[in-house]
């Protein structure tokens, strides 16, 4: 049986220190930096201001209130009935949604407000 040791095996591991061989100024604020690296004061264009914040929109229904829903289009196929607003969903970009109950089905739909009007 063969005896393998590790002494045979040499380290050729390279030192972790770095000379700085180029003479390439240091970060300003290091304390071997050259004095006259250092910035004080505000260094390029100044940052803009935001501006007033556009209003933002709301739902314009309310829970419980009776509207129109108006009937089928190309994608679903729904009745032109009566319903009213069972919740008002987060709005998420797009157009605001609404969970309706129709009084002529049996479920909830979730409705563009586009394809709602106020019953009048």
């Amino acid at each position: 049986m063969e005896d393998f040791s590790l002494e045979p095996i040499k380290s050729i591991a390279v030192p972790a220190t770095r000379r700085r061989t180029t003479g390439k100024p240091r970060r300003a604020g290091h304390p071997e930096a050259p004095a006259d690296s250092r910035v004080s004061g505000m260094v390029g264009a100044p940052r803009r201001v935001a501006g007033p914040a556009a209003p933002a929109r709301e739902h314009r229904y309310q829970i419980g209130q009776r509207l129109s829903l108006s009937g089928g289009g190309n994608r679903w196929a729904r009745v032109q009935a009566v319903c009213s607003v069972v919740a008002l969903l987060p709005h998420e970009g797009g157009p605001f949604l609404y969970r309706v109950r129709s009084e002529v089905e049996n479920y909830e739909r979730i409705v563009a407000e586009i394809d709602l009007t106020p019953v009048g």
